[in-house]
C-alpha cells in the first residue's frame, strides 16, 4: 500500500492501495494501524464489523458508469472510507460533545 497523505483541515489520513494486490479489508486493517500507531495484530479483528467477504467485493473496481462506490465504517474511534477507485481515508470520529445553546 502506498504511503499517506494526511490533510490537516479535514483531519483525514488517505492511503492509495493497489486492488490489484490488496483486497479492501486488508488495506483498510494496515491503514487504520498506521494511523494509530500500532501492529495490525492489535486491532479488534475486522470480521467482528462487516463482512470481509462483502467488502472486498463491493470495494473493488469495475468498469461501470455509476461511478465511485464507497464503504464508511467505523473503527477503533475512526470513521474509515473505501472508495472503488483504491483509496482508504481515515478520519477521527466527530465528538457530539456540543453545548446547548439556550437563548436569552
Amino acid at each position: 500500500m502506498g504511503s499517506g497523505n494526511y490533510h490537516r483541515e479535514s483531519r483525514t489520513h488517505r492511503f492509495e492501495y493497489d486492488q490489484e494486490e490488496t483486497p479492501a479489508s486488508m488495506a483498510v486493517v494496515t491503514a487504520l494501524s498506521e494511523v494509530m500507531g500500532v501492529d495490525p495484530i492489535e486491532l479488534d479483528p475486522l470480521e467482528r464489523t462487516v463482512s470481509v467477504d462483502a467488502l472486498d467485493a463491493l470495494a473493488y473496481a469495475r468498469k461501470t458508469d455509476i461511478g465511485d462506490v464507497e464503504v464508511t465504517l467505523s473503527l477503533e474511534d475512526y470513521t474509515v472510507t473505501v472508495h472503488s477507485y483504491g483509496v482508504v481515508a481515515v478520519s477521527p470520529v466527530e465528538s457530539d460533545d456540543t453545548e446547548d445553546i439556550v437563548p436569552a
